[in-house]
C-alpha cells in the first residue's frame, strides 16, 4: 500500500512522495533540505535507490543511478568539471570520462577518485615568458597510456610536446616509460 503524503520536519527538511506500509519513502518523491539540497528521484525502503537527481545548493549536482542511498553511476557536474561513469565511496572509480572546467578532457580508469591504469587525457599549458622555443601561448598535447595516483606513469605516449623538449617543430611525439609526469 502506497499512499501520497507531503511530511515536513521542524528542521525544514521536506518530503513529498508515496510511503510504503512501513511508512518509508518508496516509489519517486522528492527530498529538500533547508540548506537548499534536493534530491528528485527514485526512493526504495526509505533510501535514495534507482534513477534520481541530488543538487546540492552551491556545489555539486549529481544525475543518475543511486543504491542504498550512495550515488553509483551517471554524470556530476562539480565546480564547472563534468564528470561521466561510476562512483564508489563518494568517488570516481572504475571507467569514466571527466571534462575538466579548462577544457582539458580525461578518459579511462579511475581509482579512489584519481586517474589510474589505462586513459587518455588531452589538455593545454598556457605558457608565458621566454622559453628556449621562443614560442608563447597555449600548446595543447595528448597523453594515451598509464597513469598512478593521477600522473602519467607507466608506458605512455605523448604527442605535440615542445614544451617539454623546447623544440620549433610542433608535432613531435614521444613514446615511453614515464615516472610521475616525468619521461
Amino acid at each position: 500500500m502506497r499512499s501520497q503524503v507531503e511530511i515536513t520536519w521542524k528542521d525544514g527538511k521536506t518530503y513529498n512522495g508515496p510511503l510504503d506500509s512501513r511508512y518509508k519513502y518508496e516509489g519517486v518523491g522528492t527530498m529538500s533540505w533547508s540548506n537548499g539540497t534536493v534530491y528528485s528521484g527514485d526512493f526504495t525502503g526509505g533510501q535514495r535507490d534507482g534513477q534520481g537527481k541530488l543538487e546540492i545548493k552551491g556545489g555539486a549536482t549529481f544525475d543518475g543511478y543511486f543504491k542504498n542511498g550512495a550515488f553509483i553511476e551517471g554524470r556530476v557536474l562539480s565546480e564547472g568539471n563534468i564528470y561521466n561513469g561510476k562512483f564508489n565511496d563518494g568517488a570516481y572509480n572504475g571507467r569514466g570520462q571527466l571534462t575538466y572546467s579548462n577544457g582539458d578532457t580525461y578518459s579511462g580508469s579511475f581509482v579512489n577518485g584519481m586517474r589510474s591504469g589505462k586513459g587518455s587525457f588531452t589538455g593545454s599549458v598556457e605558457l608565458d615568458g621566454r622559453f628556449q622555443s621562443g614560442k608563447k601561448g597555449t600548446y595543447k598535447f595528448t597523453y594515451q597510456g598509464e597513469f598512478r595516483s593521477d600522473k602519467f606513469h607507466g608506458q605512455g605516449q605523448i604527442t605535440n610536446f615542445d614544451l617539454w623538449a623546447g623544440l620549433d617543430d610542433w608535432g613531435c611525439s614521444y613514446r615511453g616509460s614515464f615516472v610521475k609526469n616525468v619521461a
